[in-house]
């Protein structure tokens, strides 16, 4: 008999990825400064290294993810949920004097279930780790007078390193321009958003998408301007008016993590009970078959529908009547499915192996 499933409700659906896509390493970790090494600052730096990555995996707020109800109990009970972490000691520069001081940070890592958990719980949209290669063009404007924030300047260091560390706040791969690589009409083409000179920029660099970022300095001291993404023959635009340089970049940089996951952001499961497979070496329709009757076999699944199938690989959403973690069990026990391991970063769901003919 041949199955027809219709999607799940609440089911998301599998997004395309970026052609150009840069994997990021120790997606489910995060660092973040602490005080000192005692208990009490310890388990205030665990929270806060779980939001990070919860931010970075969703592209959600800080204060969105910190707010959120579902996921209060679990923010604050980090030492249950953290898989392995170290101190460090940095030297950094003060922005305001240039002094040098030093500071610790915590760094923790967390298993992807629990992460992948944790955005389920919440009803957040996972952004897988593939994400878009992106060209950074920061340009400022004072006096009249254009500049690429590449150069030497004290203030061109501050305005690279406030990108930096928002990208990687929020998982975003960025390259930045060569200091010395646009000529003066080049730079002012930029600044007015010409499309041919944009594109140019994009292949000279092998980026995906190229984000133009044009930051006026008033008399007042205030930042005026806007964010330009251009992909391919997209073009999105985002206009700032703050009071700092560094409000300017974070809004720039949240933006920007919207604009992509809103492009490449997968929706999970919502409920304890349900969940995703993928499932390969399925050959024939024979072996298709055989696998759902398998899975429909097992007495604490209620319904088995299928989401996608392409070469010898199915996606399933599979809803049962207990928690996931049983059928996870019952699947290591019955040895029909063998768990895949060293899986690409980019996979999401729990992936098997059909082992049987």
């Amino acid at each position: 008999m041949v199955r027809i499933y219709t999607v799940f409700l609440g089911l998301l659906l599998v997004c395309s990825l970026p052609a150009q896509a840069v994997v990021l390493e120790n997606f489910y970790s995060a660092t973040v400064p602490v005080a000192n090494r005692d208990k009490a600052t310890f388990t205030i730096g665990l929270r806060d290294a779980l939001v990070q990555v919860l931010v970075k995996a969703s592209a959600r707020p800080e204060d969105v993810i910190k707010d959120e109800p579902r996921l209060a109990q679990d923010l604050a009970n980090g030492e249950q949920l953290v898989e392995q972490f170290s101190f460090s000691q940095r030297k950094l520069t003060k922005s305001e004097t240039g002094e040098p001081y030093e500071q610790l940070f915590l760094t923790a890592s967390f298993p992807e279930k629990t992460i992948l958990g944790l955005l389920q719980k919440g009803g957040l949209r996972l952004w897988p780790n593939d994400r878009p290669s992106t060209l950074v063009v920061p340009i400022v404007k004072e006096l009249g007078v254009a500049r690429l924030a590449t150069g030497s300047q004290a203030a061109d260091e501050q305005i690279r390193q406030q990108l930096q560390h928002q990208a990687e706040l929020r998982g975003i791969p960025l390259q930045l321009p060569r200091a010395d690589s646009l000529s003066n009409w080049r730079l002012e083409k930029l600044w007015q958003l010409n499309p041919t000179v944009i594109d140019e920029l994009g292949k000279d660099y092998k980026a995906e998408a190229v984000l133009i970022a044009r930051m006026a300095i008033t008399g007042e001291g205030r930042i005026l301007g806007g964010w330009q993404l251009s992909q391919a023959d997209t073009l999105s635009n985002y206009d700032v008016n703050t009071e700092t340089m560094a409000a300017f970049i974070d809004d720039g940089i949240a933006w920007l993590a919207r604009s992509w996951a809103n492009q490449y952001a997968v929706k999970l499961l919502s409920a304890e009970n349900e969940t995703l497979l993928v499932v390969n070496g399925i050959r024939n329709h024979q072996q298709y078959e055989a696998l759902l009757d398998y899975l429909e076999s097992i007495d604490i699944v209620d319904k088995v529908y299928l989401l996608e199938a392409r070469q010898q690989q199915l996606q399933l959403a599979v809803a049962l009547k207990t928690q996931v973690e049983q059928l996870y069990k019952t699947l290591q026990q019955d040895q029909k499915l063998q768990e895949m391991h060293n899986l690409d970063a980019g996979q999401y769901q729990a992936q098997y192996f059909w082992q049987q003919p």
